[in-house]
């Protein structure tokens, strides 16, 4: 590595603040209610669910998605305000992974999916979510279906289906980098 890439990389440095520490201990321990009564006594909750809890910068939100935990999900997410609920499930990592993409990587949880979805506050927000990609051109259902999450691929189906909305392109990842494809 050069001089000038090991200076870029220490600017980039992650600085955890202590109760970011003290979540990361407690969600290493899968003590998800102390890992939620972290947020819940602290005065800048709404701030510290932001920010980066691990150096792929998921969140909190993004960690308990992963830990198919929906009651403690739930909770974090109600400390939220409502405006603020739709920010923090959009948010990406850094591999442009939302909450919702994460949770299908490691579970088959329809339910976990409808908990997500149920704090959008419109349709026209649920459809975006389910239409957001990661770095690599993907989907929820698309992750879903490479995963083999077939409970959640059949609920993410009966959801696109009776809108009429065209679910196979859910499905599908964008082999062209982001273009269309060609003629």
């Amino acid at each position: 590595m050069s001089e000038k890439e090991m200076e870029a990389s220490n600017k980039e440095m992650i600085t955890f603040s202590d109760e970011i520490v003290k979540a990361q201990k407690e969600a290493a321990a899968k003590e998800w209610e102390c890992f939620v009564d972290i947020f819940r006594r602290n005065d800048r909750k709404e701030e510290l669910l932001f920010e980066p809890l691990d150096l792929v910068k998921n969140t909190a939100i993004h960690v308990l998605a992963r830990s198919g935990n929906k009651q403690c999900l739930k909770e974090l997410l109600q400390m939220l305000p409502k405006t603020k609920q739709l920010e923090a499930l959009r948010k990406p990592n850094y591999e442009e992974n939302t909450p919702l993409h994460e949770a299908v990587l490691f579970h088959d949880d329809p339910k976990m999916v409808d908990l997500i979805m149920g704090f959008m506050p419109s349709q026209r927000d649920k459809d975006a979510l389910l239409e957001m990609k990661n770095n690599q051109n993907e989907t929820v259902a698309f992750r879903a279906a490479r995963y083999g999450r077939l409970s959640v691929i059949k609920y993410l189906h009966g959801k696109l289906q009776p809108r009429g909305l065209q679910s196979s392109k859910h499905f599908q990842p964008n082999i062209y980098g982001g273009r269309e494809r060609p003629i």
